[in-house]
């Protein structure tokens, strides 16, 4: 791969996603995750919670479908699709989710004008399974990944392993645990891309009143295991007749999006969510939007 054009794509990467390893397993996908800042998968059970926690995938629905797409000005855009089972006490999932950035400029030598035009392209798929005892659940994940950029490609596995307790010492307040991306990726460019493999730690507590109002407010810490450090999360939930959702979250000492907000809407068998983060920079702001269907 050309060094220009490496260190071009090196410095966009890191300004848009993450700070080193498979930045894509880094990249927040589900509207309900971006608007809370990845704290969604405390207060509420959704196969999309798998890349935080494998054990918060536990919906009440037979089988369920979701689908989202997220965009990043004209360049970018992040997709996924899943489908989960519920067995009793036991759920099987199978989540795809894709990241494409195009238009990023190449060049041999230093120029003001860019030599070509090439893309990135990342896919990863997700197998879930989880078990519930009778007081808490357990979830394991097993992710294929898929990495290319221009001409260059990898592939590798990553495995993670959630534990979920709901009413930990009084009610509604629940607690997770959670080990993620824990693999190998195989060469790019005569070198191998650490995965970015974390231990999260999150707490949530639901209130409920007569009136139809709920809310849900949530901590989520990721303690990165390559990287040595500590990121913070936090975010609330605002429902009414759990048919109309108001979502804020907020990333400690992130400068380029420390905030996010979204809604959600509930009809029937039907969900719709959607996701705005502005970012503090000139990558402009981003809007996610997601589909979800029950089965009963």
């Amino acid at each position: 791969m050309r060094k220009f054009a490496t260190i071009l794509l090196a410095v966009v990467i890191s300004i848009l996603f993450a700070d080193s390893g498979v930045f894509f397993l880094r990249t927040e996908v589900s509207p309900t995750n971006i608007s809370t800042a990845q704290t969604y998968y405390m207060m509420k059970n959704e196969l999309e919670n798998s890349d935080y926690n494998p054990a918060s995938v536990f919906h009440k629905d037979d089988l369920k479908t979701f689908l989202s797409y997220r965009k990043y000005q004209d360049e970018g855009q992040i997709g996924g699709f899943g489908i989960s089972k519920r067995m009793s006490r036991h759920l099987i999932g199978l989540k795809v989710s894709y990241l494409y950035v195009d238009e990023f400029e190449g060049r041999d030598i230093p120029s003001i004008e860019p030599q070509y035009v090439f893309d990135s392209r990342n896919f990863i798929t997700d197998i879930v399974y989880g078990y519930e005892f009778s007081t808490f659940k357990v979830g394991v994940a097993a992710k294929y990944i898929y990495e290319k950029i221009e001409f260059e490609d990898a592939g590798g596995f990553a495995f993670s392993a959630g534990f979920y307790k709901e009413d930990l010492f009084t009610q509604d307040l629940d607690i997770g645990l959670a080990l993620n991306n824990l693999g190998m990726m195989t060469k790019m460019n005569n070198e191998i891309s650490d995965l970015p493999a974390d231990a999260t730690f999150g707490l949530s507590y639901n209130i409920d009143t007569d009136l139809g109002i709920s809310t849900a407010i949530a901590v989520s810490e990721k303690y990165l295991l390559n990287d040595d450090e500590l990121e913070s999360y936090s975010g609330v939930e605002l429902g009414y007749e759990n048919k109309v959702f108001a979502r804020f979250g907020y990333r400690f000492n992130n400068e380029g999006m420390p905030f996010s907000l979204g809604l959600g809407f509930k009809f029937k068998n039907m969900s719709l969510n959607y996701s705005y983060s502005p970012f503090s920079d000139e990558i402009g702001d981003s809007h996610g939007f997601g589909f979800s269907y029950s089965f009963e």
